[in-house]
């Protein structure tokens, strides 16, 4: 579902039972241009972060986050962009822990 000025957010959580990797997709967009944040995680711990951008110049991210949080919250910052999801650098770390649950625990006997 799109906002007023073509401004949405999707975001998709799921895990792979068999392989027992997570993964977690946030999706923004303004009209044309949309950024992407997949991070996913495997059994082991291993984590994977990628960032895809449409119709996103390299060095525009900070101003589509910007107009994107403005465009959601009505001009009104709810957030500061250190603590945002989509701030300067994807989220490493702690962040990527609390976003998703660890991995099941296998045992060997």
């Amino acid at each position: 579902n799109r906002r007023p000025g073509g401004v949405c957010e999707r975001q998709e959580s799921y895990t792979d039972g068999r392989s027992g990797t997570q993964k977690m997709k946030i999706s923004r967009a303004i009209r044309d241009k949309s950024q992407t944040l997949e991070r996913s995680r495997d059994r082991h711990g291993n984590e994977e972060c990628i960032r895809n951008m449409d119709n996103i110049e390299e060095g525009e991210e900070e101003e589509f986050d910007r107009q994107w949080r403005e465009a959601m919250c009505g001009g009104r910052m709810s957030l500061p962009s250190s603590r945002h999801p989509s701030s300067k650098q994807p989220p490493t770390g702690r962040t990527a822990q609390a976003a998703l649950p660890a991995p099941p625990r296998s045992s060997s006997m």
